[in-house]
C-alpha cells in the first residue's frame, strides 16, 4: 500500500465547458489515503469478497446487461398495451359493425394504458 497525502485541491471545470456540476472551481479537502500500489483485477476483489463475506458490486457489463434489460421492459409494457387496446377494439368493431372507431378509440386507450405502465415501471426502478 501507498501512502497518498491529502489536502485542499482546487476541483472543477477550468474551462467552464457543458459540465455545470463542475462550475464554479471549488476547493475540495481530501484526508490521507492508502492506496494499492498494483492493479486489482476483477478476479481478485471477487475472490477477497467471497473470502470475507463482502457483497460483489455489479461489474460494467452487468449494470448495462441491467439497462437494456429495463429499456427492454418500458419498450415491451408500451407496445403491448397499444397492440391489446387494438385488438378489442378490433374486436369490438367486428361484432358490433362500428368501424373504425371502436379500433381507434381503443388504440388510444391502449397508448394511455401504455404510457401510465411506463411510467409506473420506470419509477418502480428508479426508487429500486
Amino acid at each position: 500500500m501507498v501512502k497518498i497525502k491529502g489536502g485542499t485541491f482546487n476541483f472543477g471545470d477550468f474551462y467552464e465547458g457543458t459540465n455545470t456540476d463542475a462550475i464554479p472551481v471549488h476547493e475540495v479537502f481530501v484526508e490521507d489515503f492508502k492506496i494499492s500500489k498494483y492493479e486489482i483485477t476483477y478476479a481478485q476483489f471477487d475472490f477477497f469478497s467471497e473470502k470475507n463475506d463482502l457483497e460483489k458490486p455489479k461489474s460494467d457489463i452487468e449494470k448495462r446487461g441491467s439497462f437494456m434489460g429495463n429499456a427492454f421492459k418500458l419498450g415491451t409494457e408500451l407496445v403491448a398495451a397499444v397492440a391489446v387496446g387494438t385488438i378489442i377494439g378490433f374486436i369490438l368493431d367486428s361484432w358490433f359493425d362500428t368501424k373504425p372507431w371502436l379500433i381507434i378509440i381503443f388504440f388510444f386507450l391502449g397508448a394511455a394504458a401504455g404510457m401510465l405502465n411506463v411510467i409506473r415501471a420506470a419509477n418502480k426502478m428508479q426508487k429500486d
